[in-house]
């Protein structure tokens, strides 16, 4: 590029790809425009990816919330955690196994 940026002979007489060259180096911030232009062109690709993941993290996160038996677990668990710390300076849990009771 520095050999284009350095020619001062007649514009006509390089070959067409040097004087697309020429013509495109001369360009001011021609670096930041071309990245510009690139991500412009990829942008819609990216936001159809994030869009996806956003959705899937949507969905486990509903499908958790939501989950009758995963509730049931947390309470067990909740329980025997109540249960082994029962008499500790732990046993005052801030979660009550009515935060994990389910209706079926």
């Amino acid at each position: 590029m520095d050999t284009l940026l350095e020619y001062s002979g007649p514009f006509e007489e390089l070959d067409p790809a040097d004087q697309f060259a020429l013509t495109l180096v001369s360009v001011p911030n021609i670096k930041e425009k071309l990245t510009v232009l690139v991500f412009k062109d990829d942008f819609d690709i990216r936001i159809a990816k994030l869009a996806h993941g956003i959705d899937v993290i949507t969905s486990a996160c509903t499908e958790i919330l939501t989950n009758q038996k995963l509730k049931t677990i947390f309470g067990i668990i909740l329980s025997i955690g109540n249960f082994l710390n029962y008499g500790t300076s732990r046993s005052n849990s801030c979660l009550k196994n009515k935060d994990f009771e389910t209706t079926h």
